[in-house]
């Protein structure tokens, strides 16, 4: 992680908080581990006095460390709404110190009304249309009150749902946030990719917890997307690809690997330290194959893909 040169008790702060991330994710068995993040948040009036007496600030730095965990680059992408919206620079650890009071209130920009649906078409418009990928991108909605465009939000929270964009909403404040919950029971869409969570004071809440709401359904959006062939794996090799399905259909499962100048084995163990078996990868030829040591006499398996591993996960 880069250095955070202007506040090393920042920089503390922050590598603390990244590491509450990943002890979370893994424990919500979160295998995909790159991702795009988004962080979306409400610039209306009534969010005016949050921006002022720093309490954005401190949420900027709570969020961040979710873009530190799964965004290859550590930027944190940040948006805010109002009746509209704005595109903002990338926070990174070298500019997320005081980036609320230099980078928005130094502006001194109107706060206006609320509206979801533009952030949210503009954001559908970047990530599928002219920056596509297969990673996910997860974005992090944070506003304190209900919407006027509620019809708009609905035609864009379905229509992105053919694609892996992952939407964690966020209701802070004493609103009772009825549409927020509408649309994360919200029908017809292809993946259920939208999940709401209500915290009322965000001063409140402890770090571990507040990760663990983030990340509440994120794995079984990911799960949803793959069955429906949405892309989230990204472009990864194959051994990455086989560690991700096995970690998702052993829970527990360990892994020791070795290299030759053949091939690249993985030794998978069980939860119980019993030896499942070995994944062997050609690197010529890119064959797969599955030594298969537990549930009964062994058995050497050729895989077509990696997907076709998990037809031979039962043991």
């Amino acid at each position: 992680m880069p250095n955070l040169i202007k506040d090393p008790a920042l920089h503390a702060k922050i590598s603390l908080r990244k590491e509450i991330v990943t002890e979370v994710a893994k424990s919500r068995r979160i295998s995909v581990q790159n991702a795009r993040v988004v962080f979306v948040l409400d610039h209306s009036g009534s969010m005016r006095a949050l921006y002022r007496n720093g309490t954005v600030q401190d949420v900027l730095e709570r969020i961040f460390p979710v873009a530190m965990h799964f965004d290859d680059n550590a930027e944190l992408e940040f948006y805010w709404f109002d009746s509209f919206y704005k595109e903002l620079e990338p926070v990174t650890c070298d500019s997320i110190a005081d980036y609320v009071p230099r980078v928005i209130l130094e502006k001194n920009e109107h706060f206006g009304g609320t509206c979801y649906a533009p952030v949210m078409q503009a954001l559908m418009q970047r990530y599928v249309a002219e920056e596509p990928a297969e990673i996910p991108t997860f974005v992090i909605f944070i506003t304190d009150g209900n919407n006027s465009d509620k019809a708009a939000a609905k035609r864009a929270l379905t229509e992105v749902s053919a694609y892996n964009i992952f939407w964690k909403f966020v209701g802070i404040g004493f609103e009772h946030f009825e549409f927020l919950q509408k649309l994360d029971d919200l029908s017809g869409r292809t993946v259920d990719n939208a999940n709401f969570v209500r915290i009322q004071s965000l001063t409140d809440i402890d770090d571990r917890t507040l990760y663990d709401m983030l990340l509440t359904e994120y794995a079984e959006w990911l799960a949803a997307c793959r069955a429906c062939g949405i892309p989230v794996d990204g472009a990864a090799d194959p051994a990455e690809q086989l560690r991700h399905i096995l970690q998702e259909n052993l829970p527990g499962c360990t892994f020791q690997e070795e290299d030759t100048p053949e091939m690249q084995k993985i030794h998978v163990y069980l939860a119980d330290s019993r030896k499942f078996g070995i994944l062997k990868i050609g690197k010529t030829d890119k064959s797969l194959q599955l030594r298969k040591l537990a549930g009964g006499a062994p058995q050497t398996i050729d895989l077509a893909s990696a997907d076709d591993l998990k037809r031979h996960l039962s043991f």
